[in-house]
């Protein structure tokens, strides 16, 4: 759900694509209604989504915030409404609270400044010249990485040497037989999704099953 700006509506339009089949989204709900009503009538372009992962049912929902801001004097009135929200939300969804701001002008500086502080809420700034697809791909928002299915022989070696999980992947097969390529595709894809650490370790407990994961 959206108030009055064309480039909230891409923001989020964006969003949404970006979930995908990994999160369910909301932005229509009366939930979403009362997270919007927490804004001050201050801020005029704005708008809020609930995400849900599709793979766990029991999972709490992510509360994303957006906002399009004139200058970076407007930027309290993003916080406040932050703030607000999260005040509203049930434990442990305080910690599942996103900001992502557009603020007009803004330079790199003030935006790696507002990305810094992370009360109340992780915040997200588009930099000067950054894309929305760009600030996505450092949010959980990332596309999650699928490994190659072939490989240049001339550079694979390369790769796999200044590839920290290569080589730890390459470890952990030796000792435990179960960690076959495919088990080693899913655990890279999951690290690197940019997921919670609670997320990760549900997901790679329910692929890999307790007896894989405890045998040697």
């Amino acid at each position: 759900m959206i108030n009055n700006s064309n480039q909230v509506q891409d923001l989020l339009n964006q969003i949404v694509e970006r979930a995908g089949q990994r999160f369910s989204s909301d932005i229509q709900s009366s939930e979403v209604e009362q997270v919007r009503e927490l804004a001050s009538s201050e801020l005029k372009n704005f708008g809020a989504i609930f995400l849900k992962r599709t793979s766990n049912n029991s999972a709490g929902k992510r509360t994303l915030l957006l906002a399009v801001l004139p200058d970076s004097d407007a930027l309290p009135l993003a916080i406040r409404w932050a703030a607000e929200v999260r005040s509203s939300l049930a434990e442990p969804e305080t910690a599942d609270l996103f900001l992502f701001l557009q603020i007009l002008n803004i330079t790199n500086d003030i935006a790696a400044q507002v990305e810094a502080d992370e009360q109340f809420c992780r915040k997200y700034v588009i930099r000067p010249n950054e894309t929305i697809a760009s600030m996505l791909d450092r949010s959980f928002l990332a596309p999650v990485y699928t490994p190659p299915t072939t490989a240049d022989s001339s550079t694979a070696p390369i790769a796999a040497l200044s590839d920290p999980l290569a080589k730890a992947f390459s470890a952990t097969a030796r000792d435990h037989p179960w960690f076959d390529s495919e088990n080693q595709q899913v655990w890279r894809s999951t690290l690197l999704s940019g997921e919670a650490g609670a997320d990760i370790v549900e997901q790679l407990v329910a692929f890999s099953g307790p007896n894989e994961m405890t045998s040697s």
